[in-house]
């Protein structure tokens, strides 16, 4: 890292050029970034229920329309009629329409399978056509899905021609259908809902979320930053840095041809908040550095040394949060991991080159300490007291904590209902719930009843068997309307038995008899449900296959495959619930094991069943990606501080704001769904940043004071400050999120707000009381310590230890550095610590007869003062630095903390002493 900020600050022109580039390419790209809400992104790619669905699609067509909802005193009336023949019409002239079925357009196949005339050639005026227009609507179950039972609505549904989102925004299909609406309300109500409407206007808000966010984020953080550091620079250059890395991730996103998704539509804000973070580390530490003088380039350089390993961690672990998302089935959440990540590599390696590049050509800073600033640090001087005076009371308190988050958790709730996505005022919403609860669900879904074996639909057995299926349908809550087979069976025999004149079917068919015809043959087929006895061939059998196989394929292949092998169950919900829909099929999947043969397959399938099954994978990624990040999270901070134990205590805190986050979801009912699922796996990453910049800050103060309690309290006086700023640019960033149009994406924004005030809580109060005893040692601290040649061999003490755990013993220890002529041990003095020489040279005096007399010269490795150390013995000469030196202090308090710690290098340690010792005092008896 050293060298390549050498070269930033050597090369800060050509370093600003670079990136000027750079962002000037992405830049251009990032303006062709697509808007995608399509529902397969909220399925699991590699799922085989969706492949099976797929199938089922081809094969009977997709569930996906549009609903007009009629509500008025009674449909059947001439001006009702009228109204809904006029909308029929003007709908489907608009391009992008594939067609439309209401009752004024209906098809009435009994009069003509071939080519069946209209349901309504023209409407009546007389009442009474009208009544028997009613009664053959409510006696045929074909028609009760345009009409409700109580005849006070009508649907008018729409099918669309397979379109692109973009094909279908550019077309204005929903602007011209509200036109029509307009135009057609009157005194009754209109309403458009379906899957294409909510899509539509989802895109719509997602293009306003973006647009409200992006600029919002950007003045909160302005805000923010202007308040920590009130200067012009603390300012732009943070705002800069991370309005870059937007335009470098967007490119990208461009580039590889991946759009912005309902997953994908926080990514700008995320990364604005997250992002700028890091910058006011970076700005925050050059502060103090130009405090303490030098030219721009010297405070620059030492900013960096201090803080450019820091942020790298903080950001490794941020991104190492996302990245875990990448184990999700969801294919809208693996986005969001993956961009995220891409996002956070590029905002971090532009604020530690722009920002320095910048910094490095200004003056320095001259800015005076505000009365805020002193408040704020007398606070933090209050919270480090706090901490030393109530350490066990905080962690008992912690402990106790825990116990309600734990009760709160099994209150959650998985659920991906998609209306709920939107406000319960928000016209889409109100409109589908409306269309629900008058006319019929909006939300349909199939029910695919496979024999296995051509012509198999046609069995007896089977049709009966679909047939108790739609009446165990009836009885389940929330099912609105069924449609099969069955139903244009039932249709085209009783128009058999009421001697209607078919069309296309040789009479003679009609009236074969059964191979054992039993009494009172000619039975309505409607009646055989109640009489299995005449289930066997009945007369009408072959000519309402006949009359079925001659139906339009528009018609005949909703209900049937082409060669009968496969029959298939529209039904129409309201149910929205992602548990009472997985309820419902279930119940069906139930029923079917019951009442079915093994060798039918009876499966319930459509985009409803599979958006609402994917809850398990939103569970499941939940537990996977949150497992994975703390793992990772975990090895990182163990590597990070040499110890599995500070690994252990500095993930405490932050593992205790996560369960304060998953309690506070149970206890307010917020379920678990696309937003609220992802927050747990990015804050710990976030959360976990506070606590490494905490204990980095700390590990270099117990170098400086080699004191911890003091250096525990003088962290929270420094590092507490950027911890505050950084902390409210999260939480004030993420709050900006309520001002979505979508409801998970708002409940986000307050949960990962609750979320990071409760890490920051943990991290300036728990985390120093979990430290109190621990010694804290870095990795840097452990790169950054210079030793000399081969310490093991040279040095006495260290011998048998590789050099990396010589080092370990070393920042255990404390490093003492003597001028040239000053005392390292007085004669006389009581000893309590030995000392080790690592660097330099030291001349031992003894005095006899008042003479001074320099009997020895200590060098590298020497060790001298053990009788201190074993006996707290009175000095028996005077230690004299001969040049500059630098020594190791042994006391029993650094042999307690290295046995506790790493019990393993303890043992050498003191098998290295009792040499030293046993040396010493053979050396002493031969003198």
């Amino acid at each position: 890292m050293r060298r390549v900020s050498a070269l930033i600050l050597s090369w800060p022109r050509l370093v600003l050029v670079m990136l000027l580039v750079v962002t000037c390419f992405l830049g251009f790209h990032a303006r062709h970034v697509q808007l995608d809400f399509s529902v397969e992104n909220l399925l699991a790619s590699d799922d085989p229920n969706k492949a099976y669905y797929d199938e089922i699609r081809t094969l009977f067509g997709s569930d996906d329309l549009a609903v007009i909802g009629l509500l008025t005193d009674n449909v059947y009336t001439p001006a009702a009629l009228e109204k809904i023949r006029r909308i029929t019409a003007q709908v489907e002239k608009i391009d992008g329409v594939s067609s439309v079925n209401s009752l004024t357009n209906a098809p009435d196949p009994i009069a003509n399978v071939d080519d069946p005339p209209l349901l309504i050639p023209q409407i009546p005026t007389n009442p009474e056509t009208l009544a028997a227009i009613r009664s053959k609507v409510e006696d045929n179950p074909i028609y009760l899905n345009l009409v409700s039972r109580d005849a006070k609505g009508a649907a008018i549904l729409i099918f669309f021609k397979p379109l692109t989102d973009e094909a279908f925004a550019n077309k204005k299909i929903e602007e011209r259908l509200q036109e029509i609406l307009a135009r057609e309300r009157g005194s009754d109500e209109l309403y458009l809902a379906g899957t294409q409407n909510l899509k539509l206007n989802s895109v719509k808000l997602m293009r306003e979320d973006l647009l409200t966010f992006t600029p919002l984020s950007v003045l909160v953080i302005m805000g923010v930053l202007g308040v920590c550091f009130r200067t012009f620079r603390g300012v732009f250059l943070p705002l800069l840095s991370v309005l870059c890395g937007v335009i470098w991730t967007l490119g990208i996103m461009a580039l590889s041809e991946s759009p912005i998704t309902i997953g994908t539509v926080v990514l700008p804000p995320l990364l604005i908040v997250i992002g700028s973070t890091y910058s006011i580390y970076v700005i925050a530490q050059y502060e103090e550095e130009a405090e303490k003088g030098g030219s721009p380039t010297d405070v620059v350089e030492r900013a960096l040394a201090r803080v450019s390993l820091p942020v790298l961690v903080a950001a490794f672990t941020t991104v190492v949060g996302f990245v875990t998302l990448l184990v999700n089935r969801i294919s809208t959440i693996r986005a969001l991991g993956l961009y995220a990540a891409v996002g956070f590599t590029c905002i971090t390696i532009i604020i530690l080159t722009l920002i320095p590049a910048v910094l490095v050509r200004l003056p320095l800073p001259r800015r005076k300490t505000q009365p805020g600033e002193q408040r704020l640090t007398a606070l933090l001087r209050r919270v480090g007291q706090f901490n030393h005076d109530y350490q066990k009371a905080i962690i008992i308190g912690a402990g106790l904590l825990v116990l309600p988050c734990l009760w709160g958790i099994t209150y959650i709730r998985a659920d991906s209902n998609l209306l709920q996505f939107f406000h319960k005022d928000a016209p889409v919403r109100r409109a589908n719930e409306i269309i629900s609860e008058k006319i019929g669900g909006t939300q349909p879904f199939n029910i695919v009843v496979s024999s296995g074996m051509k012509e198999g639909a046609k069995s007896w057995d089977l049709l009966r068997r679909i047939k108790g299926l739609q009446r165990y349908l009836a009885t389940l809550p929330g099912i609105d309307h069924t449609l099969s087979l069955v139903d244009f069976c039932e249709l085209f025999d009783k128009a058999i038995q009421s001697g209607v004149p078919m069309e296309g079917v040789d009479s003679a068919e009609i009236n074969v008899p059964p191979a054992e015809p039993p009494a009172g043959t000619g039975v309505l087929l409607a009646s055989l449900w109640e009489n299995p006895t005449q289930m066997e061939a009945p007369a009408q059998l072959r000519p309402v296959m006949q009359l079925i196989s001659l139906l339009p394929k528009t018609y005949s292949s909703m209900v049937v495959s082409p060669d009968f092998s496969t029959a298939n169950i529209l039904v129409r919900t309201r149910l929205t619930s992602s548990s009472d829909i997985i309820r419902t099929a279930e119940a069906v999947r139930a029923y079917a094991k019951e009442h079915f043969p093994p060798e039918v397959s009876v499966r319930p399938t459509g985009n409803l069943i599979l958006l609402n099954e994917a809850t398990e994978d939103i569970v499941w990624g939940q537990v996977e990606s949150l497992g994975l990040a703390l793992l990772v999270i975990f090895i990182v901070l163990s590597l990070m501080f040499l110890s599995v134990k500070v690994g252990v205590l500095s993930l405490i805190p932050n593992l205790l704001a996560i369960l304060i986050f998953f309690g506070v979801m149970g206890w307010t009912g917020v379920s678990l769904n696309l937003g609220t699922s992802i927050i747990a796996s990015i804050a710990i990453g976030i959360a976990v940043e506070d606590a490494i910049r905490y204990l980095a800050r700390l590990s270099a103060e117990i170098r400086e004071t080699h004191d911890q309690e003091r250096a525990i309290f003088q962290t929270i006086t420094t590092v507490g400050k950027p911890i505050i700023y950084a902390s409210a640019a999260l939480g004030l960033g993420f709050l900006t999120l309520l001002f979505s149009n979508f409801v998970p994406i708002q409940k986000f924004g307050l949960l990962a707000t609750v979320t990071i005030v409760a890490a920051f809580v943990n991290d300036l109060v728990l985390l120093p009381a979990l430290l109190a005893t621990t010694r804290i040692i870095t990795l840097w601290d452990l790169l950054y310590l210079k030793l000399g040649r081969d310490p093991h061999k040279t040095i006495g003490l260290f011998s048998g230890l590789r050099p990396s755990q010589a080092k370990i013993v070393t920042l255990m220890g404390e490093l003492k550095t003597f001028p040239y002529g000053q005392a390292i041990i007085r004669k006389g003095d009581i000893g309590n610590e030995m000392y080790v020489m690592i660097n330099g040279t030291a001349d031992v005096f003894l005095t006899f007869d008042t003479q001074r007399r320099r009997v020895r010269q200590m060098k590298r490795g020497d060790v001298f003062g053990e009788m201190g150390l074993i006996g707290h013995h009175e000095r028996t000469a005077d230690v004299i630095a001969a040049e500059e030196v630098e020594v190791m202090a042994v006391n029993e308090r650094f042999l307690d903390r290295l046995q506790r710690r790493y019990p393993r290098i303890s043992a050498k340690i003191f098998l290295n002493i009792a040499k030293i010792i046993s040396a010493r005092l053979q050396e002493a008896q031969r003198t």
